[in-house]
């Protein structure tokens, strides 16, 4: 496979998978018939603004204030309420569950292009298909460069992204080199 990937950044010098043990794992979550073309992890800062900016986290952090709001005023004005306290129990475990999700994802998800598909892959000791888009099905990308020189892929069609990939720009020319 030609060398495709950008120079290694410091992130990628940090990474518990390097370039070499990167690449043996992307090829292990492949098909045989497939060729590996492209392979990328996403930026920590990427995946954390995406995902903290998305709905359910946004939904978790309001449920959590209101229920530590009323168990507040319920505590001031007339005793604790342990259904309250309970119930901000649970929002505030449903928060840290996210953020933990959150960070799980941003430390192990790849994307890969293959010769035939575009796929999400988590490292869970083995390669675990996370999502997968056939590239024929892939029809329009929108490319945002940041000034860190990452860049997010965006995928319309698909309601989906690849967020902060250190070589948007050749995994842009791939997958829009299939559909032309």
């Amino acid at each position: 496979m030609p060398d495709n990937s950008p120079a290694v950044t410091k992130r990628q010098k940090e990474d518990p998978l390097r370039k070499e043990d990167l690449e043996e794992f992307v090829l292990a979550g492949i098909k045989s018939d497939e060729e590996l073309k492209w392979f990328s992890r996403p930026d920590f800062i990427a995946i954390w603004r995406n995902e903290f900016s998305a709905a359910l986290t946004k939904i978790f952090l309001i449920i959590a204030a209101v229920l530590g709001l009323f168990s507040v005023i319920t505590l001031v004005f007339f005793k604790i309420s342990t259904i309250l306290v309970i119930a901000f129990a649970v929002s505030l475990g449903a928060i840290i569950f996210r953020l933990g999700w959150i960070y799980y994802l941003s430390r192990r998800l790849t994307y890969v292009i293959t010769s035939s598909r575009l796929l999400f892959l988590l490292e869970a000791g083995r390669p675990i298909e996370y999502k997968s888009y056939l590239l024929s099905m892939i029809k329009k990308t929108v490319r945002v460069d940041h000034p860190g020189g990452s860049s997010d892929l965006l995928l319309p069609e698909q309601s989906d992204a690849l967020y902060g990939v250190s070589n948007g720009e050749l995994a842009e020319q791939l997958l829009s080199k299939i559909n032309d």
